[in-house]
């Protein structure tokens, strides 16, 4: 995961389960100067994420990502290593 180019971006493609209807995905950077650019904390649909790492299931079901932005490196965050139940899923099955 990398810092948003903008404050607010909102992505509309077809939905997973529907290809009729519109999923939506907003990513919103919150930063208290310009100068901010490394990533303090983030949160996919109100929850916690610890992660470098965005499945991209997650991206396609549609939902919001809030990134807060801060002048220096946090250290502790993205400590979630190689294990993570969303790195060892088999989205294969999920994307059929």
């Amino acid at each position: 995961m990398r810092i948003p180019l903008f404050d607010k971006t909102r992505l509309r493609f077809p939905s997973l389960n529907s290809p009729e209807r519109t999923a939506k995905f907003e990513i919103t950077a919150k930063r208290k100067n310009a100068d901010d650019c490394y990533i303090q904390s983030a949160g996919l649909n109100g929850r916690e994420w610890n992660n470098f790492q965005f499945p991209v299931v997650e991206f396609l079901k549609g939902g919001k990502l809030e990134i807060e932005l801060g002048p220096e490196p946090n250290k502790s965050w993205e400590l979630i290593n190689a294990t993570s139940p969303f790195l060892l899923m088999d989205w294969s099955v999920i994307l059929e």
